[in-house]
């Protein structure tokens, strides 16, 4: 997760079954990784101010991010976009 370093950390969560790991970080995106290989598998883009809180869904098809924005964003991860934004 070295790659991570060049931007401050805010929120870290595991998905259900523990296989990755979300990241919202302070350069305003959100990133998942792969725990077993440690590599990044999505870099999520969309908030104008740093993310603050993440977590996946019960499932792990869908991930949420709270950003000093002010929004909310709902993200699916097998369409690497995102669905919902609420502010």
């Amino acid at each position: 997760l070295r790659a991570v370093a060049d931007s401050q950390v805010n929120s870290v969560d595991f998905s259900p079954d523990g296989r990755r790991i979300v990241v919202g970080l302070h350069d305003h995106s959100v990133r998942v990784w792969m725990v077993s290989a440690g590599r990044q598998e999505l870099c999520l883009q969309g908030h104008t101010l740093w993310v603050t809180s993440v977590c996946f869904s019960p499932d792990g098809l869908r991930v949420l991010s709270g950003s000093a924005d002010k929004t909310v964003k709902m993200w699916n991860l097998t369409q690497q976009a995102a669905e919902h934004t609420m502010s």
